[in-house]
Parts: C-alpha cells; sequence; structure tokens
C-alpha cells in the first residue's frame, strides 16, 4: 500500500505531463519539437511556464523552472475508437530514461526499495490521502542510482478512457511540490 501510495505522489497529482529534455531550455525544445501546440506562463504553480508540443504521434509537455525543464511527461495519442493509447515498450521506456539522464544510471525501483525512496524523498506522510486523489495505475517507477532523477510510468484512467504516461522530474521538482504540498496542509489544520 505504501508503495504504490509512493508512486502517486510521483507522479506529481500529474495532470500536466510531457516535456523536451530535462535540462534543456525553451530553444532546444523548440529545436528538438516544433512550434508548441500551447503554451503558458504559470503563475499559481510550481513551474514558471509550459509548453505542450505533439510529435511523432506523441503529446510531449514541457514544465519549465528558471528557464529550464525540471518535469517532463511523455503521452501517446490515444486511439479514440479503443478508449485508451498504447502501453510503453521496454526499449522505449529505456531510450526515453537514457536520453534525459545523460550519463547517469537508470534503474526500476519496486518493493522494499520503493518505500525506501519514499522514505528518503520524506513523502509518506502524505501518501495516503493522495492516493485517493488519483485514478491511476502504476506500472513502473525508475530513479537514477543518485536519486537525482525520477520517472514514473502509469496509466490513468478517466472514465472509459486509459491514457499511458510517462512522467519525469527532477528530485528538485518533487521536494518543491512537496513543500508546497506541506503548507498547503499545515493551513487545513489551522482551524483545529
Amino acid at each position: 500500500m505504501k508503495a504504490q501510495s509512493i508512486v502517486f505522489l510521483l507522479i506529481g497529482l500529474v495532470a500536466t505531463s510531457a516535456h523536451g529534455r530535462l535540462g534543456e531550455t525553451r530553444a532546444q525544445c523548440l529545436l528538438r519539437y516544433g512550434i508548441p501546440k500551447t503554451e503558458a506562463k504559470l503563475t499559481d504553480s510550481l513551474y514558471d511556464s509550459e509548453a505542450q508540443f505533439k510529435t511523432e504521434g506523441m503529446s510531449v509537455t514541457a514544465d519549465f523552472v528558471g528557464g529550464k525543464v525540471e518535469c517532463i511527461s511523455f503521452e501517446r495519442e490515444t486511439q479514440k475508437e479503443l478508449w485508451t493509447n498504447e502501453s510503453w515498450r521496454e526499449y522505449e521506456l529505456r531510450a526515453i530514461l537514457e536520453r534525459n539522464g545523460g550519463v547517469k544510471k537508470w534503474e526500476n525501483i519496486t518493493g522494499d526499495k520503493l518505500v525506501e525512496l519514499g522514505k528518503t524523498l520524506e513523502v509518506l506522510h502524505y501518501l495516503d490521502e493522495l492516493m485517493l486523489n488519483r485514478k491511476a495505475k502504476l506500472v513502473s517507477v525508475w530513479a537514477t542510482t543518485d536519486q537525482e532523477l525520477i520517472a514514473v510510468n502509469y496509466v490513468n484512467v478517466v472514465g472509459p478512457i486509459e491514457s499511458h504516461k510517462l512522467c519525469l522530474r527532477t528530485r528538485r521538482s518533487l521536494e518543491r511540490q512537496l513543500a508546497t504540498f506541506k503548507t498547503e496542509r499545515m493551513k487545513k489544520l489551522e482551524h483545529f
């Protein structure tokens, strides 16, 4: 239960999705993916701005902080007649991780290692409530060996539609989200 709860926090309550490669600038994303389909400055968010691209049958959303991508999500286009999109093949998943991790090595995090990752990032106190707010199925969680980059492969379920997503984040992005979450929880507790 705790392992699954960790995943939902790592997903980051992601209604935001894909991005250019982690650490890239907006200009680099434009070269890689072309003109964004949507773009916005964000004021009440963990990120400064967001750009969503469509390329190669995929939606790619980049969330920027200080002009660099801190969170990146990839989502295959949904097949309308099937109400779903294709799941990630192992070789595709590894290729995306390697391209975003640079020289860093990724490992699939399961069982006790997943719980330990949650403890390291100080998230266990918040996970049960977060899990209740997500309608998602975990496929896999990955982290670089230094735990500076984290990736969650999951299926988001909204009504009859299933959407396979891969979300990569920097540790800094996750820690900032946790701090925001703690602040929001403390505000709710002021009345007690």
